[in-house]
């Protein structure tokens, strides 16, 4: 029974793969893996495999790489989102800088999906679980056939190009000391200078100034 039930999860996981097809410069093509549950699109009830966008979700990622662009940091973001109204999948008010990163760095919104990511072993099978495969043995797969385009992919892969030359820790560093912030004064969370950057105070620990 356990040996037949391998062959059939065999069998299934070929018929997926084989649903990737490639053009003739070796570009893979198919069907997106999985529902729409990425934020922005929802799942389009009348045909199978179809996305369709969340209009009011869409309009929000779009306003996240438009920040993004701009070279506000992910926190910052954030904040932005907040306080102009933005829900995030949740349908909760409050966003956190993770959040943005995941959309910042989901290549989805371009109408491409990475695939094969993981494999099913024998050893594993039993216990279910799945053994992941190196990045860069992923399949990029464009699925423009089924799932909308919100973020062009020239501007995908400028934001990447921003992100990826920031000094990272840096960002951290400043994340953290502007969280601190925010519990001792309200302003940090409500005011931006028009460069972007969060209003500050700064705090002295000398108590007793001369």
């Amino acid at each position: 029974a356990e040996e037949e039930s391998w062959k059939t999860s065999q069998r299934v996981h070929s018929t997926i793969d084989n649903q990737i097809e490639y053009d003739e410069d070796g570009n893979a093509f198919g069907l997106p893996r999985g529902a729409a549950s990425v934020y922005g699109y929802k799942n389009d009830d009348t045909r199978k495999h179809y996305w369709l966008l969340h209009e009011e979700n869409a309009k929000a990622v779009d306003v996240i790489f438009d920040l993004a662009d701009n070279e506000y940091s992910f926190h910052q973001i954030a904040r932005y989102m907040e306080q102009h109204g933005f829900k995030t999948e949740k349908g909760s008010l409050h966003w956190e800088a993770s959040t943005v990163g995941r959309i910042l760095h989901n290549v989805i919104y371009t109408g491409l999906q990475y695939q094969g990511q993981e494999t099913i072993t024998p050893e594993k099978f039993l216990l279910k679980e799945r053994t992941k495969i190196d990045k860069e043995n992923w399949i990029l797969v464009d699925v423009r056939q089924y799932v909308p385009v919100i973020i062009s992919k020239e501007r995908f892969d400028r934001v990447a190009e921003k992100i990826a030359g920031r000094d990272n820790a840096h960002f951290r560093l400043e994340n953290r000391k502007v969280a601190t912030q925010e519990g001792k004064d309200i302003w940090s969370s409500l005011l931006f200078c028009k460069c972007g950057s969060k209003y500050r105070r700064n705090y002295s620990k000398n108590k007793n100034p001369a």
